[in-house]
């Protein structure tokens, strides 16, 4: 029974000058992270894992279901 999960997630980020409006269109704001988080809580134990150059050694230390 799974009852641990984790959310993997990007966060938006201001655009450099330069760089494509766009670039960062498919990230999430922490508004909406924190609202997934909110909901699967209700059943789940939840853990938030920003994907970056971290991220494998959070999965490993948080050991998701």
């Amino acid at each position: 029974m799974i009852s641990k999960v984790a959310i993997v997630y990007n966060i938006q980020k201001e655009v450099k000058k330069g760089k494509p409006k766009d670039i960062y269109a498919e990230f999430d704001t922490l508004e909406t992270v924190n609202t997934i988080k909110k909901a699967i809580s209700k059943r789940y134990k939840v853990s938030l894992i920003e994907a970056d150059e971290d991220c494998y050694e959070k999965f490993k230390n948080e050991k998701p279901d």
